[in-house]
């Protein structure tokens, strides 16, 4: 399958291929979810944020609750909007309330803007569903444990 190619290709870090596969995939399927997903996957490990999050985007023009999708798209907003990447976070929270990594960057997104007390409760959700997570959490932050 056209698809799996291009992750292995990403997968061995041969983003060229594994770019070009992907919009192959999306040649035959302009609304593949996955074949958005993974070219912006391929873009953002590229560095081309912007382009990535476009693909991000008609991925979610697909699927609008595809929270990989938004996960990554938060990622690439935390430097230039982090309203946006919040607002992203939320989202995702709704949709599976069990997203740890999603609560732990939040509360790292929200010490970067002065709500500590909000990034408190995050990093205690993060660490609550997925006590592995704990040693993410900066050291004055971190919920008591073992």
């Amino acid at each position: 399958m056209l698809l799996q190619r291009g992750i292995e290709q990403g997968d061995k870090h041969d983003w060229e291929s594994a770019e070009k596969t992907f919009r192959s995939v999306l040649e035959i399927d302009p609304k593949n979810t996955h074949g958005w997903y993974n070219l912006g996957v391929v873009q953002q490990q590229n560095r081309k944020s912007r382009e990535a999050a476009a693909s991000y985007d008609k991925a979610l023009a697909t699927d609008p609750g595809f929270t990989p999708a938004m996960y990554n798209k938060a990622i690439i907003l935390e430097g230039t909007d982090r309203a946006g990447a919040m607002r992203l976070y939320q989202q995702i929270v709704l949709l599976n309330p069990k997203a740890s990594t999603t609560y732990l960057r939040m509360g790292l997104l929200q010490l970067r803007t002065g709500e500590t007390s909000g990034a408190q409760v995050s990093f205690s959700k993060a660490v609550a569903i997925d006590p592995k997570l704990r040693d993410s959490v900066p050291k004055p932050y971190r919920p008591a444990g073992e």
